[in-house]
């Protein structure tokens, strides 16, 4: 069993997930992104269960963010350093938070 094992044993079908997935779609919607009502149980659901929604839509957050990030102060003489040093903190700060075993070992390397 890997470490991943330990942060996904449930075959992502509990309310936790569920709730994790909608959350997720949430946040998305708030920034303008709409996806469509696929997750299990929804009318147009897709077949893939809460825990591969919500890794779907932490992409999709994530890659939004870097495409903002990319693009907000960029002309600024320290915009960059700002965002990359603000990135840093907020990736430490989730590093350390998560109950995730890999996350430890990956911090430490």
């Amino acid at each position: 069993m890997s470490d991943w094992d330990d942060c996904r044993t449930d075959e992502g079908m509990t309310d936790s997930w569920e709730a994790y997935a909608k959350g997720t779609r949430n946040a998305l919607a708030l920034l303008g992104v709409d996806l469509p009502k696929c997750l299990p149980g929804e009318p147009m659901d897709c077949g893939h269960d809460f825990a591969q929604h919500a890794l779907g839509n932490l992409a999709a957050l994530r890659a939004w963010a870097d495409v903002e990030l990319q693009h907000y102060h960029h002309d600024e003489l320290h915009g960059k350093d700002t965002a990359e040093q603000l990135l840093a903190h907020w990736h430490g700060q989730f590093n350390a938070d998560h109950p995730c075993k890999h996350n430890k070992a990956e911090a430490g390397r």
